[in-house]
């Protein structure tokens, strides 16, 4: 591989709870995207029925509707256009500074008639090239082994011929997966772009937990041939059940997996505080190794005010899932669906080759088209500009006790609430990026001398205009701290009904900021805090 040694980004270790840079032991906190659906693409990516829903499944539909030959043009063109060196360029001026890079076992190796392994060449020149495109834009690269040999899940994301982990159930399996990672371990062994290896995505949900007794023994076996060629890279393990189950791990308190390990978890659809994690944080305590949030996302933006920096303040490492979707604005980059899309999949018969062919080719050339949401980027960090709702706060002052009524942050002082007073069961799946349903809204409550602290960040110097969606049923009195140095004040009247307020502008200078929101007089019930530019309005 050409290699540019002034370009090589320093080597990330473990030590202890965190992740350091092996030059210079800085503390780093690693926040990026899965690149989910280029080389295993999963079918809910494509906006696919349920009955196509793994890349085995994908690739015998073209077959049959086009024939091989268009088919493996097909693969060809779509491999170079899902993901491109644009890409990884975007997301480093995003500012963001990892990916996570799934690929299946079973497209990257061909196995020949006595069992010899060899990379496929147009695969693993894929991962050369992302590598590559990495080590240029100074952005880490995570290699995640999202389905392994025979598959360690039983489902459609590991590519699962039968939904049965076979890597589990035949000892060939095992031997060929281990031989992948020594392979790519060997491959990239001096690779500092490099940040870690994932051994296995999402490994044994529960109705496969009869195989759980197995999977330490797995995760050791592949240590031992990737620690064979390659002492220098991070290993990351991943708990069972969706990656949120660790009691597995609970071996390695009397004996450590490895000195350069960390375990990964996955967070989806669930309540974005501190609590949610909490048993995730206790193993990092126990066993003194960093935790990694290898995925979570596909909810909305609100959401994601909530959970990503709350993961920072906890020093948690994170990658969000997923980069690049069709018709889903709740990702970083989406494309449209192509004309006749649905009959394509859902009444193949109805369509000869020509017309397959046809829709395949704006397919190719949607893909090529994608646009880029910066939303998502703006909420993921906070970004001005940006709406956070005023229950995702990073710090707090209270008098009263609290009003036990939303079942979030319940460990919290703070008074959280629904909008309607209507007690119910939270829900966080909005998985198309749906607003948050208006019986689901929730807001704080405040007194006089209370106060809450948000988080925010600007990418230039610019003038905040801060806007509220509060009430109060008598007048009161607000006061927004900038910085500890800058002071606004509002007047709220006396409401029912959420009303806007907003602050006079200030100007802020590029990086990170807090706010403190205060009672001085009254009670007040906030909602959202909206963050404006002032030249956006």
């Amino acid at each position: 591989m050409n290699r540019r040694q002034q370009r090589d980004l320093p080597w990330i270790k473990t030590r202890g709870r965190s992740l350091i840079t092996a030059d210079d032991g800085k503390e780093i906190i690693l926040r990026g995207f899965g690149l989910g659906g280029w080389l295993l693409p999963e079918g809910y990516m494509w906006g696919l029925p349920k009955s196509v829903d793994r890349p085995r499944v994908i690739e015998q539909r073209i077959i049959d509707l086009c024939g091989s030959q268009y088919t493996k043009s097909f693969w060809e063109r779509y491999y170079q256009r899902f993901i491109t060196e644009a890409d990884i360029c975007d997301i480093r001026a995003a500012g963001f500074d990892s990916v996570r890079l799934p690929f299946n076992s079973r497209t990257l190796v061909t196995i020949g008639e006595k069992g010899e392994i060899a990379f496929d060449e147009q695969i693993i020149g894929l991962i050369d090239s992302c590598l590559s495109w990495c080590r240029t834009h100074r952005i880490y690269l995570i290699l995640d082994m999202h389905a392994a040999y025979g598959g360690q899940t039983g489902a459609n994301i590991d590519d699962s011929a039968d939904d049965i982990p076979r890597l589990f159930c035949d000892e060939d399996n095992l031997r060929i997966t281990g031989e992948i990672w020594r392979m790519l371990a060997l491959r990239y062994r001096d690779e500092s772009t490099i940040a870690a290896y994932d051994l296995l995505n999402e490994p044994l949900p529960d109705h496969h937990s009869s195989y759980a007794d197995q999977l330490l023994d797995v995760y050791r076996t592949l240590r031992d041939v990737i620690r064979s060629v390659d002492t220098r890279h991070m290993l990351m393990l991943e708990g069972m059940h969706w990656a949120t189950d660790f009691s597995i791990f609970d071996p390695l308190e009397s004996s450590p997996f490895d000195d350069n390990y960390l375990l990964q978890f996955h967070k989806y659809w669930n309540a974005p505080d501190a609590q949610s994690i909490s048993r995730f944080i206790d193993y990092r305590e126990r066993l003194q190794v960093p935790l990694f949030m290898g995925e979570g996302g596909e909810n909305n933006l609100h959401w994601y005010t909530g959970v990503f920096p709350m993961l920072e303040s906890r020093n948690i490492s994170w990658n969000f899932w997923c980069y690049k979707k069709m018709e889903r604005t709740n990702s970083p980059v989406s494309f449209r669906t192509p004309s006749r899309w649905d009959q394509l999949w859902e009444s193949p018969a109805e369509m000869g080759p020509q017309e397959a062919m046809e829709v395949l080719d704006d397919f190719l050339l949607s893909i090529s088209e994608g646009r880029c949401n910066p939303e998502v980027y703006r909420a993921l960090s906070r970004t001005v500009p940006v709406t956070i709702p005023a229950v995702y706060y990073s710090d707090s002052f209270t008098c009263i006790p609290r009003i036990r009524e939303a079942g979030l942050a319940e460990e919290d002082p703070v008074s959280i609430l629904f909008c309607d007073r209507i007690m119910k069961p939270l829900d966080y799946q909005q998985d198309a990026g749906e607003a948050q349903p208006a019986e689901q809204q929730l807001c704080i409550r405040l007194h006089a001398q209370e106060w809450t602290a948000y988080t925010l960040h600007c990418d230039t110097d610019l003038l905040l205009r801060t806007e509220l969606l509060v009430r109060s049923k008598t007048p009161a009195t607000l006061k927004l701290i900038i910085d500890q140095d800058q002071l606004l004040q509002i007047k709220i009247p006396g409401s029912s009904s959420f009303t806007s307020c907003t602050f006079s502008p200030s100007r802020l200078h590029r990086g990170a900021h807090t706010c403190r929101l205060r009672v001085t007089d009254g009670i007040a019930e906030i909602r959202e805090l909206i963050l404006h530019r002032e030249d956006d309005r």
